[in-house]
C-alpha cells in the first residue's frame, strides 16, 4: 500500500510539474512572406508544374523547423520530458498570388511558424530572431538549390537610434523611470507610426544611454540637469531600406506637436505610478546622436608589440609550497599516529604479563606462608595444624583427604610429598566401627 501512494505521489507531481511547465510558456505566431520561383525546364517527364511547386513548397516547410531548431544555442531538450527553452513547433504555408517573372512559376507565399519559449520574454524580439534566421536560410537554401529560387519580401528588419534632451530633471532615471520613458515612447511614436504607414511598425524600443549636464535656472541659483537619452529602436517595413525605415521614424518623432504629446504622457504615466521624475519637463528635443570622429592616428609606436606575445613560463612556486607543506604535515601526523598506537599496543601487552607475573607471586607467597604457617601452629597443637589437599583418585573416582602429618605424608626420594589413599580410606572405616 505504501508503494502505491508513492508511485501515484510522484505521478501526479509528474503530471503537476509537466502543467506547471506548458502553463509558463508563451506561444507566438511569426509571419513572413516570400517569392518562390520554380524553373520546371529540368523537371522530370510526367510531373505537371504546380505538382512541382507543391513538392518544392513541402520540402521548404520540412526542413525549415529542424534547422532553425538546430542553430539555436539551445536548442535541444534536456531530457525526452522537457522541452527546449525556445522551439519551432510548426509551420503553415499558404498561396497568396501569382506574379509573373521569366520563371516557369511563380507564385507569392505566405508562411507562419508558431514559436513557443519559457517565460515572458517580449515576443518582438523572439520574432526578429526568428526572421532573421529565416532570411539566413532561405539565402542557403538558394545557393543549393539552383532550380528554384527563394525572395524573401515581407517583413523588412531594421533598427534606428535616436536622441532625446529633456530639461529639466534633478538626477539620472532609476529602472523605473526608463521604463516609463520605454513604454511612453512605444505608446505614443509606434501608434503614431503604425497609423500612418500600415506596413512599418516599431516592434521595440529600449534605453542604451543616459548622461547629466548641470545647468543653472534663469540664472538664479537654483541647479538642475539636462539630461540626454539615447534610445534603440527595431522596427519592420514592406519593400523598404534601412534608409527608409529610419526617414519615416524620424519624420514622425522629430515632429513638435508628437513631442509634446509624449512630454504630457510622460508626465501622466509618471503620475500614476507614483513618480515625481517627469514633473519638471518644459521642453523635449529630438536630434541623431552625435558619433565621435576616428580616433586620431597613433604618435606613439612604443606601444606596439614589436614580437608576438609568449605565453608565461612563471611556475606557481607559492602553490608548489603549500603543496609540500601539506603533504608534510600530513606525514607527520600519520607517523605520530602510528606510533602512539604502537605504544599503547605494547603498555597493554606489558600489563597483562605484569598481572599474571603478580599474581603467580602472590600464589606461592601464599603457599609458602602456609606451610610455614603449617609447620609452626603443628609444633604447638598436632590436632588443629591439619590440612587436606582435595584431589582425584582415579582409582576411587572421588575425592579424599590426606592428613598432613605422621601418618598421611611420605617423602620420596627426590623430596616430593605422596598421599597414601589406601591408609587413609582404612582408617576413615576403623573411625565409622
Amino acid at each position: 500500500t505504501t508503494t502505491f501512494l508513492f508511485l501515484v505521489a510522484a505521478l501526479l507531481l509528474g503530471a503537476l510539474s509537466f502543467v506547471s511547465g506548458q502553463e509558463n510558456r508563451t506561444y507566438i505566431s511569426v509571419e513572413y512572406e516570400y517569392r518562390l520561383e520554380v524553373n520546371t525546364s529540368s523537371s522530370q517527364f510526367g510531373i505537371s508544374a504546380e505538382d512541382e511547386l507543391t513538392s518544392w513548397v513541402s520540402n521548404i516547410d520540412m526542413n525549415i523547423v529542424p534547422t532553425l531548431q538546430k542553430q539555436l544555442p539551445n536548442g535541444k531538450a534536456k531530457s525526452e520530458d522537457e522541452l527546449p527553452n525556445v522551439k519551432f513547433e510548426s509551420i503553415d504555408t499558404q498561396t497568396m498570388n501569382q506574379c509573373y517573372t521569366k520563371s516557369d512559376l511563380c507564385r507569392w507565399m505566405k508562411s507562419t511558424i508558431l514559436v513557443s519559449y519559457v517565460g515572458d520574454k517580449p515576443g518582438d524580439s523572439v520574432q526578429r530572431v526568428a526572421l532573421r534566421m529565416v532570411m539566413e536560410y532561405m539565402k542557403r537554401f538558394n545557393a543549393e538549390n539552383p532550380s528554384v529560387r527563394i525572395d524573401y519580401s515581407y517583413p523588412m528588419i531594421f533598427s534606428g537610434m535616436g536622441q532625446f534632451t529633456m530639461r529639466y530633471v534633478q538626477r539620472g532615471m532609476n529602472d523605473a523611470e526608463i521604463e516609463i520613458f520605454e513604454n511612453a515612447f512605444h505608446d505614443v511614436f509606434a501608434a503614431i507610426i503604425e497609423a500612418l504607414d500600415g506596413d512599418t511598425e516599431i516592434t521595440e524600443s529600449f534605453l542604451v544611454y543616459q548622461a547629466l549636464e548641470e545647468q543653472k535656472v534663469d540664472q538664479e541659483d537654483v541647479v538642475a540637469y539636462v539630461s540626454t537619452v539615447n534610445m534603440k529602436y527595431h522596427g519592420m517595413c514592406r519593400y523598404c531600406s534601412k534608409s527608409d525605415f529610419t526617414d519615416v521614424v524620424n519624420g514622425v518623432i522629430e515632429d513638435a506637436t508628437t513631442l509634446n504629446a509624449f512630454r504630457v504622457h510622460l508626465i501622466e504615466q509618471g503620475f500614476e505610478l507614483n513618480s515625481s521624475y517627469f514633473d519638471g519637463l518644459v521642453d523635449i528635443t529630438y536630434s541623431q546622436p552625435e558619433y565621435p570622429d576616428d580616433l586620431p592616428p597613433i604618435e606613439d609606436e612604443s606601444i606596439y608589440d614589436s614580437e608576438a606575445s609568449q605565453p608565461s613560463t612563471k611556475y606557481p612556486w607559492l602553490l608548489f609550497l603549500f603543496i609540500g607543506v601539506a603533504t608534510a604535515v600530513i606525514f607527520i601526523g600519520l607517523r605520530l599516529v602510528c606510533s602512539v598506537r604502537r605504544e599503547s599496543t605494547k603498555e597493554v601487552f606489558s600489563t597483562d604479563d605484569e598481572d599474571s607475573y603478580s599474581y603467580s607471586e602472590e600464589q606461592s607467597d601464599q603457599s609458602d606462608g602456609s606451610s610455614r604457617d603449617g609447620t609452626s601452629r603443628d609444633s604447638e597443637d598436632p590436632e588443629e595444624n591439619t590440612f587436606t589437599i582435595v584431589g582425584y583418585d582415579e582409582n576411587y573416582g572421588g575425592t579424599e583427604s590426606c592428613a598432613d602429618e605422621t601418618d598421611a605424608e611420605e617423602e620420596t626420594a627426590d623430596g616430593s610429598q605422596s598421599c597414601d589413599y589406601e591408609t587413609q580410606a582404612d582408617e576413615k572405616m576403623d573411625e565409622g566401627r
